[in-house]
């Protein structure tokens, strides 16, 4: 089976150091199967190092210092696991990130998560949405889908793309088309649904409960064009039937109006803050699946 990625996937690479919001701090990194017995072999120095920063409950993971960073984390930002050991030893969240995967009727995709401050620059940047590339052939790989949202999902990134249309023009076609109506709940319903969920950060809280769909989109919306094309090719790819479509349609055009709040109420005209809002929203909502779940089953 081959990998298809969109086009501007081929220019990611991890910034490491120069990255100002490390995927290293913050989170809780699971440790798999297969590294634990790499780390289970290895012997004196920087191996006894790391069998020690490992807690076992309830989920093998590496325990995090008091500031928040990860024990393999040096001063200078880099991976000491990584300088000490090589690349090969890391475990699969780290090997992996930000990338995420869909399985479709005929081949696997990759996309880069928007949690990621590089993914999101090139994200936001990228006109070529539409393109997707072979990167390479997988043989382990198994499908079993009987549905095929691509076509869909390919009429919906054309529309999009249309320049003949306003980006709000747009919007309320596609919400046409698909009988997708984001406003089946008040604003006040979803400040209580955003209340409700589970936030890294507490500031965050605030903030996203704090919504409302009033504010305006900007003359100049390639910026959210761009991150809702992400969203569709994220989760409209997953859809395993036309009334799914609909729910990851809805589902994506909510978070780009709460993006596009986010960016009102932060005053997000660079597009440095545009990435920290994007970044916001991901790490609070795409990154929690009992979060992202919640704000599904809304359109169910």
């Amino acid at each position: 089976m081959k990998i298809f990625a969109p086009k501007y996937y081929l220019n990611f690479k991890c910034t490491a150091s120069k990255c100002t919001h490390s995927c290293c701090i913050g989170w809780e990194i699971d440790v798999d199967g297969e590294a634990l017995q790499k780390y289970s072999s290895l012997k004196a120095d920087y191996g006894t190092l790391i069998k020690q920063s490992i807690s076992d409950l309830p989920t093998p993971h590496f325990k995090l210092q008091p500031n928040g960073r990860c024990p393999h984390l040096d001063g200078d930002g880099l991976c000491k696991i990584i300088s000490n050991l090589g690349e090969e030893y890391l475990c699969n969240i780290c090997k992996e990130h930000p990338r995420f995967y869909n399985q479709t009727s005929d081949c696997l995709e990759v996309g880069l998560g928007a949690c990621c401050e590089e993914a999101c620059r090139i994200i936001l940047t990228s006109d070529d949405y539409r393109t997707l590339v072979e990167i390479e052939d997988c043989e382990d790989c198994a499908c079993d889908c009987d549905f095929d949202p691509t076509p869909t999902r390919k009429e919906i990134l054309d529309i999009l793309s249309e320049k003949s249309k306003s980006f709000k023009e747009k919007l309320e076609f596609l919400q046409n088309k698909f009988s997708v109506f984001t406003k089946s709940l008040t604003d006040n319903d979803w400040r209580g649904l955003l209340n409700s969920l589970e936030y890294m950060d507490s500031a965050h809280k605030k903030t996203f409960a704090g919504y409302s769909s009033d504010y305006a989109f900007s003359p100049d919306c390639i910026y959210l064009e761009r991150a809702l094309a992400y969203f569709v090719y994220r989760y409209v790819t997953k859809a395993q039937s036309s009334d799914e479509i609909r729910q990851y349609l809805g589902l994506c055009l909510f978070l780009l109006s709460l993006l596009n709040y986010l960016l009102s109420v932060e005053n997000a005209t660079t597009l440095d803050k545009i990435i920290n809002c994007l970044i916001a929203l991901s790490e609070e909502i795409e990154y929690n699946e009992d979060n992202l779940e919640a704000i599904l089953f809304e359109f169910i």
